[in-house]
């Protein structure tokens, strides 16, 4: 296993800063997609003796990311456990999703990342409770855990629609943060710079 450790959330916000400047086309969004995964291989504490059943389980959150204004707006979308193949990743996925709002916000938003990459790790995590590794309870140094980009990530999107399934909720509550968004993929051939570097799609 590496020393070497990179901050998810910080590696997320560095790249959303690089490829989306604030006051770009409010049709424009980056994603983000993640694959989390969360392993018990089984073995004991000399790492060669097969005590239990191995357990892995992974996760693939995703985040939209919107600039139009000083304020980014950050979407998050979980696909169903039992979710597998282009499901997994919305940009594949041609159909309206249902994304959660969870920040919107000029420097809050990258807390709203963190917490949301947390929950995941914590519930995935709670699957293992109950394990032991001979006679002691597995710790969270003992399990296998990986982060990686999800492919294609990060990717620019255009957004084809993007509404509130609560449009009279109040401002702020939970009930107006579900989004039906609808996303294409996009690559930068059609995008266009303006003078001051804000990103503005064709068409």
């Amino acid at each position: 296993m590496g020393v070497v450790h990179i901050n998810a959330e910080m590696m997320i916000a560095s790249v959303v800063e690089s490829m989306l400047p604030r006051f770009s086309d409010e049709k424009l969004g980056v994603v983000m997609g993640l694959d989390m995964g969360l392993s018990d291989y089984g073995y004991g504490e000399d790492g060669n003796t097969y005590e239990r059943e191995e357990l892995s389980i992974r996760r693939f959150p995703s985040f939209l990311f919107i600039r139009p204004c000083n304020y980014t707006q950050v979407y998050y979308y979980l696909p169903s456990p039992d979710a597998v193949g282009l499901e997994l990743n919305p940009v594949w996925v041609r159909k309206e999703l249902v994304w959660t709002l969870i920040c919107d916000h000029d420097s809050c938003w990258r807390d709203a990342v963190d917490h949301e990459i947390s929950s995941v790790y914590f519930n995935m995590s709670d699957r293992f409770n109950g394990r032991k590794m001979g006679n002691k309870s597995l710790r969270p140094c003992d399990l296998s855990q990986n982060i990686f980009p999800m492919s294609p990530s990060p990717v620019y999107v255009r957004i084809e629609k993007r509404e509130p399934v609560n449009p009279k909720a109040a401002r702020y509550s939970d009930e107006s943060r579900p989004h039906k968004i609808s996303i294409v993929g996009t690559d930068f051939s059609q995008i266009v710079p303006d003078e001051k570097g804000r990103l503005h799609l064709k068409g």
